[in-house]
């Protein structure tokens, strides 16, 4: 894909979400960095460099009066996520679970749904749900955070086939070995 166009990236404020904003913008998109707290992205934009094009703006992934999608999407990084206390399942409460879930699921979604009509106006690009190796083995006291990026890639995979059928595009999926995806869009004949 060629750099060109306006990249999001959610929970831009740290971490790898802030490492992939400043990539994304020293490539050449033209980035919005978004986060709950816009503070967090203080120095963002120094980081990425002279020339580049990064701005900071908030986006909650739980309040959805906070995503507002720029003009010529081509890219979306969802990558905010949460993790709280990992307790056995047995004894982790039930409101732990919704958390996380709110966040790295639902909020993902909501964000996504808000994502399409724009991409779809850019003539399509690339979704990218950062997920968790966490995945790929069993691991102890991770059940509720572990079937969080399970069922993002799940609905990855669901997004691709609908796309292709129900807005005459195409799309494909590639799955890394870190259990991230990444789903090209297209729309129409572009």
């Amino acid at each position: 894909m060629e750099a060109s166009g306006v990249a999001l990236v959610t929970g831009a404020g740290r971490g790898i979400g802030r490492a992939v904003a400043v990539e994304l913008a020293r490539r050449g998109f033209d980035v919005v960095a978004t986060m709950r707290d816009p503070s967090h992205g203080a120095g963002l934009a120094d980081e990425a460099g002279a020339g580049s094009r990064l701005t900071v703006e908030r986006l909650d992934v739980n309040d959805e009066s906070t995503m507002q999608m720029p003009s010529g999407l081509r890219v979306l990084v969802n990558n905010a996520g949460v993790e709280t206390d990992n307790l056995p399942l047995e004894v982790m409460p039930a409101d732990a679970w919704r958390a996380i879930y709110e966040t790295n699921v639902f909020g993902l979604v909501a964000v996504t749904r808000h994502a399409i009509p724009a991409l779809r106006d850019a003539g399509g690009g690339v979704i990218c749900n950062v997920t968790s190796s966490s995945v790929l083995a069993p691991v102890p006291f991770l059940a509720a955070y572990r079937s969080s990026p399970a069922a993002v890639s799940a609905i990855g995979e669901s997004l691709v086939a609908e796309v292709a059928k129900w807005h005459g595009g195409s799309a494909s999926v590639d799955a890394n070995e870190g259990g991230g995806s990444v789903f090209r869009v297209t729309f129409g004949d572009s």
